[in-house]
């Protein structure tokens, strides 16, 4: 039989080998606890570079992105004292520029004399011809004696096209009026010159003011801008400058 003191030893043990086994199994899990804690900051670390994006998207937006031509475009109507009657200020569009930029980019041909176009609409009358015709303002060097233009119409008042360092080109010049009249659309001629040794950047033998390079109607919808009232004894100014993006 066992004495009453025995069994209190039998349970001290008992008791105390539960307690260091629950201890041991404890410390186990806290150890298991603790390395998960420590490896998470790993995996939130790793998280940002699976997200960095390619590197090849920004090229393939680049590749969507396409070389736009803007010309921005002053008009003012001066008094003879001056004074500013109307000002003008508006963008314009590319007319269909493919084909003479194919042609000068492939050395087919060059870029001659520049012209700014003011055209009265159809019955209007223009400030600078009684018959309607539109106000040439041709670079300096081109002869207005060129088909299409007649010499009432053309003032040869262009300076050299001005580029800047920003990547801009400027055309500017003016024309007196002569008759009361309404502008409603202009335009930006080139002349396309044939390459060669007799070639000149005139290329009278064109027969025409040039090319077609920018235009913009206060007729268009939305219109471009609004009709610009000219009276005879005023002088008209236009700058235009091309910017490209």
């Amino acid at each position: 039989m066992i004495e009453a003191k025995n069994w209190k030893w039998i349970a001290g043990r008992t008791l105390a080998l539960t307690l260091g086994l629950a201890c041991v199994l404890l410390g186990t899990a806290g150890i298991s606890v603790a390395q998960s804690s420590k490896a998470a900051p790993t995996a939130s670390k790793a998280a940002p570079a699976a997200q960095k994006p390619s590197l090849a998207n920004p090229a393939a937006k680049g590749l969507s992105t396409g070389i736009k031509v803007h010309g921005h475009w002053v008009i003012e109507v001066k008094n003879p004292d001056g004074t500013v009657a109307a000002h003008r200020d508006f963008e314009n569009s590319l007319v269909q520029p493919a084909t003479l930029l194919a042609n000068v980019l492939s050395r087919q041909a060059q870029l001659g004399y520049w012209s700014i176009v003011l055209a009265p609409s159809n019955g209007n009358t223009s400030p600078c011809s009684a018959t309607g015709l539109a106000c040439f303002i041709v670079e300096n060097g081109e002869s207005c004696n060129i088909a299409a233009v007649a010499a009432e119409d053309c003032f040869v008042t262009m300076q050299a096209p001005v580029a800047s360092n920003g990547g801009t080109v400027t055309l500017a010049g003016s024309a007196p009026a002569s008759f009361a009249g309404t502008i409603v659309t202009v335009a930006t001629d080139v002349m396309e010159c044939p390459i060669g040794p007799d070639s000149t950047l005139g290329c009278v033998e064109n027969g025409g003011p040039g090319v077609a390079f920018t235009s913009a109607s206060s007729t268009s919808t939305p219109p471009a801008f609004a009709p610009v009232t000219v009276a005879a004894g005023q002088t008209i100014s236009a700058t235009v400058t091309f910017s490209f993006q």
